[in-house]
């Protein structure tokens, strides 16, 4: 007995080593994150070493209208074959759907049964589309730049009661390097809309500026046979 107590304390202490290495992997990976691509790359890749969950996701909010849709999913071949994946991947979601709004009200992950959240009505349709194809439970925590909600992280497993409270350290601790990296690629991508809407404006203007220039030359050339 006492041996056994202390093979199963080594092997605790080789997996939480285990895990701080990869946490500190992770985060030199996450500080070279510049757009969602390069973020997809790192859940598929790390957090499979972690977890053996099926599908991962991460949404963002849009406050203003109250809404949030896909910004990365990580999702096996049985669901992105399925006809009804692209639909329910592409579409934008209240809010205040029974699942997005509890988990940015509570401080830390939370897990919630797909057949239980399921009876409510208001559950999006992505939710039944997963429960329908495999999943029944995910873990989920907000996405969090200061004190502001930009996003959810979500991890889905067709295993039910594969995950437990005794894992969420690890997951908080994921949550706040994946916080910082969806604020540096939102951050990316709003420039990039910008330099693309100066460029566009830049070229209009090259279009436009031979017909003004004819335009100032016709008047002057009208105003001078007046004069």
């Amino acid at each position: 007995s006492f041996a056994l107590a202390n093979v199963i304390a080594n092997e605790d202490i080789l997996k939480r080593q285990k895990e701080k290495e990869i946490m500190l992997s992770l985060g030199n990976d996450i500080a070279s994150i510049r757009n969602r691509t390069d973020l997809l790359g790192i859940i598929t890749i790390q957090f499979k070493k972690l977890f053996n969950y099926n599908d991962a996701s991460i949404i963002i909010l849009d406050k203003k209208n109250s809404t949030y849709n896909a910004f990365v999913l990580d999702m096996e071949e049985k669901r992105t074959s399925h006809i009804d994946c692209l639909p329910n991947s592409i579409g934008t979601y209240p809010i205040s759907d029974g699942i997005c709004d509890v988990i940015l009200a509570v401080d830390g992950p939370i897990i919630l049964d797909y057949q239980t959240i399921l009876v409510n009505p208001t559950a999006p349709s992505w939710a039944l589309f997963l429960y329908e194809n495999g999943i029944n439970e995910m873990v989920c925590v907000a996405l969090r730049e200061g004190n502001e909600n930009i996003g959810v992280f979500f991890l889905h497993s067709e295993e039910k009661n594969y995950f437990h409270e005794h894992q969420f350290n690890l997951i908080q601790g994921i949550a706040y390097q994946l916080s910082v990296a969806l604020a540096n690629v939102l951050a990316n991508e709003k420039i990039t809309r910008q330099l693309e809407e100066i460029n566009t404006y830049k070229q209009q203007l090259e279009v436009e500026n031979p017909y003004l220039q004819k335009e100032i030359s016709t008047n002057d050339n009208y105003s001078e046979i007046i004069g």
